[in-house]
């Protein structure tokens, strides 16, 4: 390793004044854990910190995107920067906050050059010299342990898990020390560490370094080598052993020695073959204890055994092989070992490594295995794409469910991705049967809890963006907009995926129909089968067969779900007046932090007979006249155990039935009536064509949307989208989150003219339970008290940037959105204490930090870096990156309007509540509105600007009108405020329309 990049970052960071400490991978090599890359952790912003990198001309920012996979990708997002033609190859540095690793402040935490450490520290930085390591800013271990292991308790970030258990390994930590270092930290904390520490003798997570793995064709052979002398009292239990290259190349040489003496043919697979052939490969591989298909064994050519090799033999099938192993392709590779010398030993083929590698990806969640993928690619691309008709589809249409990202590398390959994916389409990632289909013969319902996420709880790693001083115009001209891959962060928040789905099996239905009454609340389905005509009135939670003739009811009832199920089954009353009932529990698939689901079905019949079939997981019944199905579901998240949301569920439903379906019914009807009542939207009547056939009204509608105003109004009924409740999909679109640079928000704009004002409080109660997280994100990205928002949140409250874009990512605006929301709210029903008790502490938090965010620019208090959501501008020529689309600016046309309205809301606030002027709240919003600025028109197109010049629009037709917050739902540019604001407005209103905007309909409104 050339040390003299890192050196430099360090003696330029601190020339600014920018405390510096060496973090993850290198830190992690240091103590004894083999890593490669190097990570520096500025105590301010990050940046900045790149900027004085870059300014230097010895570093520039660069991006990469196939540099990231599963086991890098939290680097994602943070300012990456690499050295200029004075190194080669380039050396990259990742630059992170150091709240990052618990390293603040950094100060305190680094390892003094002559520090007597109380356990020994391998300082094995590869190719450094010691006194090229004393220089270094490395951290404690101490401070970096706990850093690490409050990283995964606070976020669930694995690799932060992994790298505790490493650290915990390589040093080969014990309590007592434990015990002493940790004195004061969180008690959750310690009992983590404590736990790695006792348990370390018999983990097997091991670096891919540190081993060979090879297999043998069959079990004959196996068995010949189990008698090989010399052999037996080698074969250990799975342990770990580091060694170097070298002794990895010894081993497999006298691996090839032993085994061509007996005449066994063999072929080495897995990390260390990938490396051996000529592929970089770095990482790490765990494997079960509990196998019986391998033999096991340390190696070492050494009296003491010392720098042993662990060897691992498979006796079975090589994964991704269909057929045995004896007409697999070896190759023999030339290897230098450490003792041994120059040798040879036997490897799999690349296109067998290839697609061994395939299988592991379709079949398991290991980090290394996509990565592994890449590499193997990225050297042996033309003898893998000759070959590729030999991978199995289905194998390759599961690795790019996994890691989507394969997609493209392994199209260009050759391989037909689309095909692939069709013939994977029916398998999900856990095996599990495919879902049953969802016509009428068998899906009935499917059900969506309103809490079952992805994951529990999941907080986006924040990246730091605060500017200081006077470096802010400097920083966006010279850094922001040429260099906009800084931005890059994790992939995006978890998914909201369906609870269960309510099935009952009929066959030969004809005339069947279904209809939805918008005014009671109730749905309708009837059919005919075996010519009796079937009908149910469904509600939310329940709903009703019934039969034109009696004792023709059969039907066959079970909940189903595609995935993650960890039980179900049915229990048929022997009572037959009594109720029946199918239950069910799933989880989100996670091994941690699991979320867990529990549903239940209650059948309640009128005549006939019900049984179970014989898997004990459907409920039969026969011959009935009326059957009522009442469900319910809940999950772990408001509930503190699993048994704390089966009683609810129990609960719930044993007053259902007691109640009876009608009068459930009736409950239920009168319940949404009592909201819905209160408007109606009248635009007359449609005539024939309202009683067509939905798809005809459709089509009918498309072609003179006037001749059906009935339709218009069945649209109104809706209400907004509720895509989060309805939805079947596991990766649904937009994870169907909350997305709060519009969606969330214009969802309830008709609440308060409806008067529908009450339907608002899910939207307030979110932002009370965001409000913890979204300080913690302004004081760890930002370094500011008070709160902040960026463009997404979710059921947890998370309120860091997600996704990866300049448009849309770096948005510190949407809690000024929301608390513009709640003061409407109060405009509309004019409750004070709603104001007092909610309005008000929102409109502190919120401007608490924009006055420390915020920051002086032509005489204007400035939000930047920003964007207006989800637009772009063309780089102009007098910037670098000239004709590169953009999203980054200052001075956002958006984020002003919106600070204009935040001020004022402030201001008429304290009025309202007759507050003391001079109070600093009060006080400060009325010095800042003035120096908001005000809207810009154009000099050339007399529109109302977007961005903080007259740039040319990457989408002349975009669907957003973002810098016409102010016309709707603000009220700057309206034409009572200001007549010239809103001429302006109209100008870019008529412009966007003749260019053909309102790509989306919800766009148009």
């Amino acid at each position: 390793m050339n040390s003299t990049p890192i050196r430099a970052a360090v003696l330029i960071l601190r020339h600014h004044g920018v405390s510096v400490c060496i973090a993850g991978e290198l830190a992690l090599n240091y103590y004894n854990v083999p890593r490669v890359c190097h990570i520096c952790v500025p105590n301010s912003s990050s940046l900045v910190a790149a900027g004085f990198l870059c300014s230097t001309g010895l570093f520039e920012p660069f991006e990469l995107d196939s540099d990231f996979n599963n086991y890098t990708e939290y680097k994602r997002g943070f300012p990456r920067v690499r050295t200029t033609r004075w190194t080669y190859p380039p050396q990259a540095i990742v630059v992170f906050p150091a709240p990052f690793f618990g390293l603040d402040p950094i100060e305190t935490i680094l390892v003094p050059p002559s520090a007597d450490q109380k356990v020994h520290i391998s300082k094995e930085i590869p190719d450094l010299s010691q006194e090229e390591i004393a220089n270094l800013p490395l951290p404690r271990l101490a401070p970096l342990l706990k850093g690490l292991a409050k990283r995964f308790l606070d976020t669930g970030d694995d690799v932060a898990m992994i790298a505790v258990e490493q650290l915990v390994d390589g040093m080969n930590l014990d309590e007592a020390w434990a015990k002493k270092q940790l004195e004061g930290s969180d008690a959750t904390l310690i009992t983590l560490v404590m736990n790695q520490i006792r348990s370390k003798k018999s983990r097997i997570d091991y670096f891919t370094e540190n081993k060979i793995t090879c297999f043998i064709s069959d079990e004959e052979e196996a068995e010949n080598v189990r008698l090989i002398p010399g052999l037996n009292e080698c074969i250990l239990a799975i342990m770990r052993a580091v060694v170097k290259t070298k002794r990895l190349n010894d081993a497999a040489i006298a691996l090839h020695r032993v085994l061509s003496r007996e005449r066994i043919n063999f072929g080495i697979f897995g990390g260390y073959a990938i490396g051996a052939i000529g592929v970089s490969a770095r990482g790490f591989q765990a494997i079960s204890q509990s196998r019986q298909d391998y033999v096991a064994f340390f190696w070492s050519d050494r009296p003491d055994r010392k720098n042993a090799v662990l060897v691992e033999i498979f006796c079975e099938k090589f994964p991704g092989a269909r057929y045995s192993m004896a007409n697999v392709q070896c190759r023999s590779v030339p290897v230098r070992g450490l003792s041994l010398g120059q040798g040879t030993s036997s490897f799999l083929d690349p296109f067998y490594l290839f697609k061994g590698k395939v299988r592991a990806a379709a079949t398991r969640a290991k980090f290394h295995d996509s990565a592994d993928l890449r590499m193997l690619a990225s050297r042996y691309a033309s003898a893998i794409k000759s070959r590729t008709n030999e991978l199995n589809l289905e194998y390759v249409g599961l690795a790019i469910k996994r890691y989507i990202e394969l997609g493209r590398l392994i199209q260009q390959l050759g391989v037909d991705v689309e095909k692939a994916k069709r013939a994977a389409k029916h398998l999900d990632l856990n095996k599990l049967p495919p879902p049953a289909p969802g016509d009428v013969q068998r899906g009935l319902l499917a059900i969506q809890d309103l809490t079952p996420y992805e994951l529990a709880p999941f907080h986006a790693a924040p990246t730091t963006v605060e500017l200081q001083g006077s470096d802010e115009e400097w920083w966006f001209r010279t850094v922001a907009v040429p260099n906009s891959s800084i931005f890059r962060r994790t992939s995006g928040d978890r998914s909201h995926p369906p609870a269960q789905g309510l099935q009952r099996a009929l066959t030969g239905t004809s005339s069947y129909a279904r209809w939805l009454d918008t005014y009671e609340g109730t749905a309708g389905v009837s059919y005919q089968h075996g010519g009796v005509d079937f009908s149910y009135p469904q509600g939310v939670l329940a709903f009703r067969l019934t039969a034109g003739e009696r004792g023709k009811l059969n039907v066959t009832f079970s909940l189903a779900r595609r995935q993650w199920v960890l039980s179900q089954g049915a229990r048929a009353n022997p009572n037959p007046t009594d109720d029946h009932s199918i239950v069910m529990s799933a989880n989100n698939g996670r091994d941690t932090n699991a979320l867990t689901v529990w549903s239940e079905a209650r059948i309640v019949n009128s005549g006939g007979e019900t049984n179970t079939t014989a898997n004990g997981e459907q409920l039969v019944i026969k011959g009935a006249d009326t059957i009522d199905v009442l469900f319910d579901a809940q999950s772990s998240y408001p509930h503190p155990t699993a048994a704390s949301a089966r009683g609810t569920v129990a609960r719930q439903l044993d007053a259902a039935v007691a109640a009876e379906f009608p009068t459930v019914r009736s409950a239920a009807i009168a319940d949404f009536g009592a909201l819905m009542r209160r408007v109606k939207l009248d635009l007359g009547s449609s005539g024939d064509l309202g009683i067509q056939k939905m798809p005809t009204c459709l089509d009918n509608f498309g072609k003179n949307p006037a001749a059906d105003p009935e339709l218009t109004t069945l649209m109104f009924n809706f209400g907004p989208n509720l895509q989060c409740i309805w939805n079947p999909f596991y990766q649904p679109a937009w994870q169907s989150k909350y997305t709060i640079n519009i969606n969330l928000q214009m969802n309830y704009w008709p609440a308060l003219i409806t008067n529908l004002a009450e339907v608002q409080k899910p939207v307030f109660d979110l932002i009370d339970m965001a409000i913890p997280r979204a300080q913690v994100v302004a004081k760890s990205m930002y370094g500011c008290d008070g709160i902040v928002m960026h463009h997404n949140t979710d059921l947890w409250g998370d309120s860091a940037p997600v996704d990866k874009g300049t448009p849309y990512t770096v948005w510190p605006m949407s809690a000024a959105w929301l608390a513009s929301d709640a003061m409407e709210h109060y405009r509309w029903t004019k409750n004070k204490t709603f104001l007092q008790q909610t309005v008000w502490p929102l409109l502190q938090k919120t401007t608490q930090f924009y006055y420390c965010y915020l920051f002086e620019w032509n005489g204007y208090w400035t939000v930047g870096p920003s964007l207006s959501p989800e637009h772009a501008f063309i780089v102009p020529p007098s910037m670098s990156q000239a004709g590169k689309p953009e999203g980054l600016d200052i001075s956002i046309e958006m984020d002003n309007q919106l600070l204009h309205n935040l001020f004022t809301n402030i201001n008429q606030t304290c009025t309202i509540l007759g507050l003391d002027a001079h109070l600093p709240d009060c006080a400060k919003a009325n010095a800042y509105l003035p120096r908001i600025h005000p809207p810009r028109i154009g000099p050339e197109n007399r529109e109302i600007l977007e961005w903080q010049d007259e740039y040319d629009e990457e989408e002349p037709a975009h669907r957003r009108l973002s810098s016409l917050w102010g016309l709707y739902p603000g009220k700057q540019l309206t034409p009572l405020v200001s007549p010239t604001y809103a001429k302006a407005g109209k100008a870019l209103l008529d412009r966007r329309i003749a260019a053909s905007s309102g790509s989306t309909r919800w766009s148009r409104s």
